[in-house]
């Protein structure tokens, strides 16, 4: 049985997503293939546009076999923690043979290739890199320039064109992290790459239709824009960009439960840091002592998530940074917890979210072969969890409950608890 594994966010999910997963199992020759999906918050620091077990059960109805979901700290982190998030859990499951990724070049080799220098991390670049990051640069800019002054020192970049390129796509810098933490957990897992077939990945807006030939017609393009365009168009206007398996999904719950806006967490958020003004915000994760005194300074002009953001926003700090600092001290997560995770990679678990009913095997052989616990009912968790995973899993909970909330005072749909909510199970 040979299994491949895929990380995302499926934000939501569409015809890319379908055609990464037909694809990786076709390049690989993988009988199942297994998600690890970020739940109800993503990575770029906001509200997953709609709730994770709708978005389960539409990768479930469209290739997928079953769906993980990735711990909230590390689905809101960093592209270098939230690959190692993913690929920890998918390296001690012990039956993934392949990790697919998307990447906008397609190639491989110049993602491995910067994955090692970043892995070994030389003393030219390190110096370099602090350089750049004293100089005011955001993270990302600082390490694509000190990447590129190492290469050039050492008479390299001439004949890698493709590596320093790599650095300024969001979808190969991703890959690159896999690669990173594979070599980090010294994992067998192999690395795949699907090149991405819709448009780029901030596209904001979908393609005219005047340059779709055939409008009924299979189309891509990214979930940025298909997000933008769920605030004012049904699915069903949408329909050449979503799979035919997952759109009557998407028709049955639309103006229901979703969609969810980044601002619709407004409310907590100006609550929470009103609450907690006095001590201020450093022990949150991505918050260091002068980005909590910014927030105590702007918190007076801000009425929305948005506002905050763009108050706080600088040159050393994307919008992204921003908003995951924001979203981490309203979901309580702390550095001290992250540091932990880090530290101790090992300690983690599987929460099955959803599985194919067709791919029960599947299932026996994770529970079987895992390092990890495999949760399948919330109620279980405390007797199978370390204290480490305990502590990452109530901030699952809480996460969860926190959206709820929301869905609940938006559209007074009642989600279930995660107490009384078991996996979704498709029967195809």
């Amino acid at each position: 049985m040979k299994t491949v594994g895929i990380i995302a966010e499926y934000n939501p999910f569409h015809n890319g997503h379908a055609y990464q997963i037909e694809q990786a199992k076709k390049m690989t020759g993988a009988d199942f293939c297994v998600v690890i999906m970020s739940g109800n918050f993503v990575q770029r620091g906001t509200l997953s546009v709609m709730d994770k077990y709708l978005r389960t059960e539409a990768a479930l109805r469209s290739g997928a076999d079953a769906v993980l979901e990735l711990p909230v700290r590390f689905a809101t982190a960093s592209a270098e923690i939230f690959a190692l998030g993913g690929v920890s859990i998918l390296h001690y499951l012990n039956c993934i043979d392949y990790l697919c990724f998307g990447s906008e070049t397609g190639k491989l080799e110049p993602l491995l290739q910067a994955a090692h220098l970043l892995y070994k991390e030389p003393d030219e670049y390190k110096l370099s890199l602090k350089k750049y990051c004293k100089e005011g640069n955001s993270f990302p800019v600082a390490r694509k320039l000190a990447v590129s002054d190492y290469l050039l020192s050492t008479k390299t970049a001439k004949n890698n064109p493709d590596l320093i390129s790599c650095f300024d796509s969001p979808n190969d810098l991703l890959g690159i992290e896999y690669c990173k933490a594979l070599l980090t957990l010294n994992s067998r897992i192999q690395p795949v790459v699907v090149k991405r077939m819709d448009a780029g990945y901030h596209a904001a807006s979908l393609p005219n239709q005047e340059d779709i030939i055939e409008p009924k017609s299979i189309q891509m393009t990214s979930a940025t824009s298909l997000r933008n365009a769920l605030e004012e168009t049904a699915p069903s206007s949408l329909e050449s960009f979503l799979p035919a398996k997952a759109l009557p999904l998407y028709e049955e719950f639309y103006k229901i439960c979703f969609p969810v806006q980044p601002d619709d967490i407004s409310s907590l958020l100006l609550y929470k840091l009103r609450l907690e003004q006095k001590d201020g915000y450093a022990r949150y994760f991505d918050v260091s002592s002068d980005l909590s005194n910014k927030i105590k300074q702007t918190l007076s002009t801000c009425t929305t998530f948005s506002e905050c953001c763009k108050s706080i926003k600088s040159k050393d700090l994307t919008l992204t940074r921003c908003q995951r600092a924001l979203l981490h001290i309203v979901l309580q997560i702390t550095s001290e917890n992250v540091r932990l995770s880090l530290k101790n990679t090992h300690q983690t678990y599987a929460r099955l979210l959803g599985f194919c009913k067709s791919s029960s095997s599947l299932l026996r052989v994770m529970s079987n072969r895992s390092a990890i616990p495999l949760i399948t009912k919330v109620a279980d968790a405390e007797s199978i969890l370390s204290p480490i995973c305990m502590q990452m899993f109530l901030e699952d909970i809480f996460a969860a409950d926190l959206y709820r909330s929301l869905l609940t005072q938006k559209y007074q749909y009642s989600l279930p608890s995660e107490y009384r909510k078991g996996p979704v199970i498709v029967t195809l």
